[in-house]
């Protein structure tokens, strides 16, 4: 059973304990922030669990099989909410810690598993123009809104923390019956 740390107040804080050591004790002040950091570590442990499942939606297993393939899917979805479709090599360079060989692999292997679109950019016949698919975007909206809701979950129902995340969750539900009468249903 896991020990709990005691509670204390800052004008008793322990000045000389080294920064290499747990602190011996959890400030009172601190206490909603630090129920915050345990929803977000919860919500965290449950991400890393809804990737990884043998259950997860076939976008969600191909674009989080590996750190190269999250960062480059981190950075497509980045430039799709932004409202941009990015080249490759603009997605390349977003890409970083992504080698060339490696990135053109991913792409390869998104594409043959129609989880990106890539096409000539009508502009510059030169240019590929990398896109989500529709099934890659859908996966990663039921994915997030779900993470929300375990971050929600995990706070205090009185706390600023509940209330700011429970308005995030409340605006990104009230958008569903324009997203399903044009198609981006979630269900």
């Amino acid at each position: 059973m896991a020990k709990k740390i005691p509670v204390t107040t800052l004008d008793a804080q322990n000045v000389g304990a080294s920064i290499t050591q747990a602190p011996p004790e959890q400030y009172a002040e601190f206490t909603e922030y630090r129920e915050t950091m345990a929803a977000y570590c919860k919500a965290r442990v449950w991400f890393s669990d809804a990737v990884s499942s043998a259950d997860a939606e076939p976008p969600i297993r191909f674009w989080f099989g590996n750190r190269g393939r999250r960062r480059v899917f981190a950075s497509l979805m980045h430039d799709w909410y932004a409202g941009y479709w990015p080249t490759r090599q603009d997605l390349l360079a977003s890409s970083r810690g992504v080698g060339e060989a490696t990135f053109g692999r991913i792409l390869k292997e998104a594409a043959d598993g129609d989880f990106m679109i890539i096409e000539t950019d009508e502009d510059d016949g030169r240019t590929k123009i990398i896109k989500p698919t529709r099934q890659t975007i859908l996966s990663m909206e039921r994915l997030t809104s779900a993470f929300f809701v375990v971050l929600r979950d995990g706070n205090h129902p009185g706390s600023d923390g509940y209330r700011a995340i429970d308005a995030r969750v409340v605006a990104m539900s009230a958008c569903m019956s324009a997203r399903v009468a044009n198609g981006f249903s979630m269900e």
